[in-house]
This record gives structure tokens, sequence and C-alpha cells, in this order.
């Protein structure tokens, strides 16, 4: 987490088809605020994300759509850590930690 409470962490995993290191270093997702109280702001280093979903400590998952600003309104979920992942149209997946208070 850097010192605006925005946290980035790459977690490539591709779905059907290898990569070079050089793609690797290009993806990457931002959240922030973390801790979030209910409105969290997505950015994905490729801008293009094809879907989103999160996942609870408790292991529900479900998928979540981005409003135009790509921000996500999770004031309706329970406080708690959480992972939301992406998927790019590309077929690479990032995930980030966040923590809703």
């Amino acid at each position: 987490m850097d010192i605006s409470g925005s946290t980035t962490i790459t977690t490539p995993i591709v779905a059907g088809r290898s990569i070079g290191l050089g793609e690797l270093q290009n993806v990457g997702i931002s959240v922030y605020p973390n801790p979030t109280n209910g409105i969290l702001t997505i950015s994905v280093s490729n801008n293009e994300i094809e879907k989103v979903w999160i996942s609870s400590n408790t292991g529900v998952v479900k998928e979540v759509v981005l409003d135009e600003n790509s921000q996500l309104d999770l004031r309706k979920e329970p406080a708690g850590f959480y992972l939301i992942s992406t998927l790019s149209k590309s077929g690479i997946i990032s995930s980030a930690r966040f923590i809703i208070k």
C-alpha cells in the first residue's frame, strides 16, 4: 500500500495461451481507497476489462459491474477482506486485495 492508500498487486494468470515477460510487465490492477467505506475505484494498466468479480474472505464470489468511472459501489457488502479480480479481453487475470470498513 502506498501513501495515498492505493494497493497495486500484479498476479497474471492467462487462460489458454502463453505469454512472455514483456507482457507480464504491462499487467496490473490498482484499487483505491484501501480500506474503503464502499466506493472502490479500479485502475487496470491495459484498460481492457472484460469481467470483474470479487471474492470475500468467506469464499463468496460474485461478478460485479464497473460504472463509467471505473468504480464499484460496495456499500451493501459486509465489512471484511476481499479479493478483486479482472479478466482482460486478451485473457489475462489480475487480482488485488482490499478491505471494506
